[in-house]
């Protein structure tokens, strides 16, 4: 069992948060994020996003993803997801145990939002494994890429669950070096 406390966050400078106000309930946005199949719809095609295994279907303790992704058709990489926390109808964590950064952890949330929709929440802490050219890279590719995938992601949750123009309008996102 992998402990995803042993990772330092000392060595994580980079922070995502996105706060979404999504206009279905909790369970409903529960049940579309617990299906894997549903990751490849919100991610851009830029990407080039497929899943080549699933140790199981849904989200759970335990489970592993590998996913392949080649950003900007470039060479082609693995992304090993396991989930490392489960908490039913609320939050479940993911680390990235191979792939392009040297930690991601991202955990998902839905809340309720007084019975008028749920909040979509990502948490995602990362870092870089380039050494010295983190900072440049950083800046040139890894914010600008990630701004566009969370920006993709918006716009396909506004499609798939938002018709009202006020749930349209809660949206943040911030992403910020933390070190």
């Amino acid at each position: 069992m992998f402990n995803i406390f042993a990772i330092s966050l000392n060595n994580m400078p980079y922070e995502l948060h996105v706060k979404h106000l999504v206009n279905c309930s909790q369970a409903t946005a529960w049940n579309f994020l617990c299906d894997v199949d549903n990751l490849a719809i919100l991610t851009p095609s830029f990407l080039h996003f497929q899943t080549q295994y699933k140790s199981h279907d849904q989200v759970k303790n335990g489970v592993v993803f590998v996913h392949k992704i080649k950003p900007f058709s470039m060479i082609g990489l693995t992304w090993i997801s396991y989930i490392t926390q489960y908490e039913q109808g609320h939050s479940f964590s993911d680390i990235q145990l191979d792939g392009p950064y040297k930690t991601w952890i991202h955990q998902h949330i839905v809340e309720d939002h007084q019975g008028k929709g749920c909040f979509v929440i990502d948490k995602v802490l990362f870092s870089l494994k380039f050494g010295l050219l983190n900072s440049l890279l950083y800046a040139i590719v890894v914010k600008p890429s990630i701004l566009k995938a969370f920006e993709f992601r918006r716009e396909k949750i506004e499609m798939l669950f938002n018709t009202k123009t006020d749930f349209q309008k809660n949206y943040a996102l911030h992403l910020k070096k933390i070190k």
